[in-house]
């Protein structure tokens, strides 16, 4: 609890903080104008990357929930993973540690993964 304290709650002296008034104005009545509105910001910064996005909406809870993954480029070393590519969810499988393929929803541990 201390260093969650100490990092996000208290503030750094030269620490600056952004003012949510900012962002008021967006858009955000579908996934759809969330999407393209979040594809144009980062086409200003340049076309080098990929977006993979994953539908987490449980259709039990009806609350639309997606996961957005941005990347320069899909990772071409084994190790450590910073890409939800297709190996990563048969591994386990196809190595005969599981029975199963994992779902994306498997591996999401929070906003804090430990």
């Amino acid at each position: 609890m201390n260093y969650f304290i100490e990092k996000d709650i208290k503030r750094s002296a030269g620490e600056t903080v952004v003012d949510l008034a900012k962002y008021k104005n967006n858009d955000c009545s579908n996934l759809n104008t969330v999407f393209s509105s979040t594809l144009n910001k980062l086409k200003q910064l340049g076309d080098d990357f990929d977006l993979i996005y994953v539908n987490l909406t449980k259709e039990h809870l009806s609350i639309p929930t997606v996961r957005i993954i941005t990347t320069p480029h899909l990772q071409s070393i084994p190790a450590p993973l910073i890409v939800a590519s297709d190996r990563l969810f048969s591994f386990e499988k196809l190595n005969g540690y599981s029975d199963m393929i994992k779902k994306y929803e498997d591996l999401y541990m929070g906003i804090y993964p430990h």
